[in-house]
Order: C-alpha cells, then sequence, then structure tokens
C-alpha cells in the first residue's frame, strides 16, 4: 500500500498528482462503541460522497474498492511501525491473541480514565 502511495498517488507537489480513495469491505469488521464518530455505518455515506466528488472517474483520482492481502501484510510491517512504536502494536497484537476467537466490541485501547478506548475494538 505504501510503496503504491509513494509511486502512484501524491499531490500535485510530490509523486503525480493522483488522488485515490481506498476502501475494503473488511472496513466493515471495525467495531467501536456505540457513541464513537467511525463506524462502519457511515463508510457508505463516505463512499457516496467520494464517487459525488469524482472518484473513480479517472486515473487521476481511482476508488481502489479491494486492498490485496499483501498490501495488509505490507502495512502492518512498514507503515503501521512509523505511526506507532513497537511496544503499542505488540500490546495490541498481544490483546487480539488473548481475546476468544467470538469476541466482538472488545476495548482493545485505554482512554484517559483507563477504561476502554471508543474507536480500537475487535
Amino acid at each position: 500500500m505504501f510503496r503504491r502511495a509513494v509511486i502512484r498517488m501524491g499531490h500535485l507537489d510530490f509523486g503525480n498528482g493522483v488522488t485515490a480513495v481506498l476502501t475494503d469491505s473488511r472496513c466493515n469488521e471495525h467495531i467501536t462503541t456505540k457513541g464513537s464518530y467511525e463506524r462502519p455505518v457511515r463508510l457508505p455515506a463516505a463512499i457516496k460522497g467520494a464517487k459525488l466528488a469524482g472518484a473513480g472517474s479517472s486515473t487521476k483520482f481511482p476508488l481502489i474498492s479491494k486492498v490485496e492481502e499483501f498490501y495488509l501484510d505490507l502495512a502492518e510491517q512498514k507503515i503501521l511501525p512509523m505511526a506507532h512504536k513497537a511496544t503499542y502494536l505488540k500490546k495490541m497484537k498481544d490483546k487480539i491473541l488473548a481475546l476468544d476467537p467470538s469476541a466482538k466490541g472488545e476495548p482493545l485501547t485505554d482512554n484517559s480514565d483507563g477504561e476502554g478506548g471508543d474507536d480500537t475494538s475487535k
């Protein structure tokens, strides 16, 4: 994903002036608490808005609706470590691995009160 973004996308002053909208049906699996703004029910409206703005209408504004597994692995191994400390990523992975496979909506992060965070849940 990162390599594709660097090579094929960018601002007019960087890259080749391509702006892309990336989505995948797996985004609907992101579970948040009821009051969180970031939740799957908002995705169709966001995609509709992107299409109304021209996403998918040209090679300079592609709408990519499926992210290949290779790019997810690349994001985990190369992109996330650029944004988060290794200790944080290990903590998230350990919490996920410790959950029962059927668990849904389990908070993975802590807010300032030490309670589960709103937008990082399994």
